[in-house]
């Protein structure tokens, strides 16, 4: 099993509903579609919905030059051309037991493959959570968009997840 597949597993369960998606058709597709059911965007009075490119490395190379495995062109494509479209797109990036969050217009994600320094690849992130069980990946999300007031349905979830 890849770590990238342990990872996703980890995470999915924080969310009340994760759809991994593999489409031969339109290259680039980003690997995992979610949505918060019952959470709703403040802004459009949505539900919020969004995209996730998953990768994974066990840790930053010693040359400190960091390389995102796997990421391509056609990718970056994808997340950017949602991210301009108003839909929530983002390339997360585990890396030992830490996740980095980039948004669909962040220079990381948008510059396609390309190599940065571990400062620079940590510096753009525009955020960094343990990976733990993935619930700290929801509420960064989850604050990112103004909608934090209904966090606490997360938190009826995840109790809920635990009884069952």
């Amino acid at each position: 099993m890849k770590r990238e597949s342990q990872m996703s597993q980890r995470i999915a369960k924080a969310f009340p509903m994760y759809e991994r998606v593999e489409n031969k058709v339109m290259p680039g597709t980003a690997d995992v579609y979610y949505s918060l059911h019952g959470l709703k965007d403040t802004r459009t009075d949505r539900t919020w919905t969004g995209w996730m490119e998953l990768k994974y490395m066990l840790k930053f190379p010693k040359s400190g030059v960091v390389e995102i495995p796997h990421y391509t062109r056609e990718q970056a494509a994808w997340l950017g051309d949602k991210w301009k479209r108003g839909i929530m797109a983002h390339l997360v990036v585990g890396v030992g037991e830490r996740i980095h969050i980039f948004r669909g217009g962040n220079p990381i994600v948008t510059a396609g493959p390309h190599v940065w320094t571990v400062a620079a690849f940590e510096e753009y992130a525009d955020d960094t959570v343990p990976l733990r069980d993935g619930r700290e990946l929801v509420v960064a999300l989850v604050s990112e968009h103004a909608i934090a007031s209904d966090a606490a349905l997360l938190h009826d979830f995840w109790k809920y997840q635990e009884c069952v």
